[in-house]
């Protein structure tokens, strides 16, 4: 059997006293587009910005091949369900690239 007790006077609590604060947001480190493959591997590729924090442009295909990854001809690349030249289409901030076709390696 549990028997309550008495805070002293100077522990004079609320309800609210006990509320969950919220957690703050952390901010991410670096910034990155997600490069999906075939096989369900995530790759990131990080955002690149120079020393006036001006972002240098990088193409999906620039940014897959400094990760270190094997891209072999015929790979299909996607983005918001539009397929798009991994040449030209240059990535971004929280972009989310899926790859079709079988690509290897990662740093």
């Amino acid at each position: 059997m549990t028997e309550g007790f008495d805070l002293p006077e100077e522990f004079d609590l609320e309800p609210e006293d006990f509320a969950v604060a919220e957690e703050a947001q952390a901010t991410p480190e670096f910034e990155f587009a997600s490069l999906l493959l075939t096989g369900g591997d995530r790759v990131y590729l990080p955002i690149v910005r120079n020393e006036d924090g001006e972002v240098i442009p990088q193409s999906i295909m620039e940014a897959a091949l400094e990760a270190g990854l094997s891209i072999p001809a015929g790979t299909q690349f996607w983005t918001d369900n539009v397929q798009v030249n991994p040449n030209s289409t240059l990535i971004a901030s929280n972009m989310t690239i899926t790859a079709i076709g079988n690509v290897k390696g990662g740093k």
